[in-house]
């Protein structure tokens, strides 16, 4: 069983990487069937690319939660995103941060550097959870050692002292610009702008 679930999702794969990805549907859709995490989320993805179908949303939906169920981090994070509200093409009327939160932390568990940074933010503003500024900030840390850009940029305001409601007895300027460079260098313009900022008091 294994060796055919196998065959069948890189069979999809294949397809799916040479440019078919209605070929591809037909065999990720039968290796879904067969409890295929990665294969449902593939599929719930090219679901959700098909814009403007809300049969296609729905089953989008529901293949994210059979393969976030079955611990898939991907589609965790994208069942966090649902439940906020931040979810492209698939908006969602009943926004609960306490579900989003649950799905986040789900991901976070397994090191998904966006599943950190959104949790990050939960805590932060408090939707969902107690709001925690410290585990907002260590979460932040991860997500931004991991290499999420805006995670830097905004631990690059927490040591510059510019981040609100932290105080500025953790100031350091040269963590503030290692942490702004790191997101400039990816193309983050609002960190390019405190670099800059920055540069011109020292």
């Amino acid at each position: 069983m294994s060796e055919n679930l196998d065959k069948l999702y890189n069979t999809a794969m294949e397809m799916y990487n040479n440019g078919n990805p209605l070929q591809a549907v037909k065999y990720f859709e039968k290796s879904a069937d067969m409890s295929n995490a990665e294969a449902q989320f593939k599929l719930a993805v090219l679901y959700h690319g098909n814009t403007g179908d809300p049969l296609d949303a729905e089953k989008a939906l529901k293949l994210y939660r059979q393969s976030a169920q079955q611990g898939y981090d991907e589609a965790q994070y994208v069942l966090g995103l649902y439940y906020k509200d931040d979810l492209t093409d698939i908006p969602n009327v009943n926004i609960d941060f306490a579900k989003s939160a649950e799905w986040f932390k789900k991901a976070a568990v397994q090191n998904h550097t966006g599943a950190l940074f959104h949790l990050a933010l939960l805590y932060r503003n408090g939707d969902g959870v107690p709001k925690d500024n410290i585990k907002s900030i260590k979460l932040c840390h991860k997500a931004a050692q991991q290499g999420h850009d805006y995670a830097q940029f905004i631990l690059g305001l927490y040591y510059s002292g510019g981040l609100k409601g932290m105080g500025e007895a953790h100031k350091d300027i040269a963590k503030a610009i290692e942490w702004f460079k790191k997101s400039a260098e990816q193309g983050n313009e609002e960190a390019k702008a405190e670099l800059e900022a920055l540069k011109k008091t020292q």
